[in-house]
């Protein structure tokens, strides 16, 4: 379900958009969406990585009793189409994820947000994977647009400013050899 004209287009990040949301908005808050955790399980071939060293970047996978804290950006009205278009393309390319319109706690509120949830059964989805294996397959992989340590980095610095700390989040950060912000 999309935005009405009466109520405000949200959008829901977890991840790169957490620090590179890549489109116009009127306003971020904190906020949180309930039965879904972040979790690096998806191989990426071309940003973070390529055919012969995928990398892995971050899905939003169905989890019971978990929340998943990120930011809620509200659309400039007139802008949802463009907004959505834009983001479709950004994710929806190989079908491993799936646009959701998902109820997120935002400004001491519900509200509707597009999100794009990984798709657990999608062959380039794998949500098993151990601490030390994550950060083996990042550490060696880099694509189009920069190292996959790199958006370990930038992703989990933004959270950090946020004041989200996740253990897996920390621990992989560790595993890289990353230094936490100042």
């Amino acid at each position: 379900m999309a935005s009405t004209r009466d109520q405000p287009m949200w959008v829901f990040g977890f991840g790169s958009l957490v620090w590179n949301p890549g489109f116009p908005h009127e306003e971020a808050h904190l906020a949180e969406v309930r039965g879904f955790a972040r979790r690096f399980c998806v191989y990426t071939h071309d940003h973070r990585g390529t055919w012969e060293f995928p990398g892995l970047v971050l899905g939003l996978i169905p989890a019971e009793a978990t929340v998943c804290r990120g930011v809620a950006f509200r659309v400039p009205r007139g802008r949802e189409a463009e907004v959505q278009a834009n983001l479709d393309q950004r994710e929806l390319g190989d079908s491993v994820y799936q646009r959701a319109w998902l109820p997120v706690w935002v400004a001491g509120g519900e509200e509707t947000a597009l999100t794009y949830v990984a798709n657990p059964d999608h062959p380039r989805c794998r949500t098993d994977f151990s601490t030390p294996e994550a950060a083996a397959i990042i550490r060696r992989a880099a694509g189009r647009s920069g190292p996959n340590t790199e958006y370990v980095a930038k992703t989990w610095e933004g959270l950090r400013t946020l004041g989200i700390q996740e253990p897996h989040m920390d621990e992989l950060a560790a595993q890289l050899g990353l230094q936490a912000p100042a």
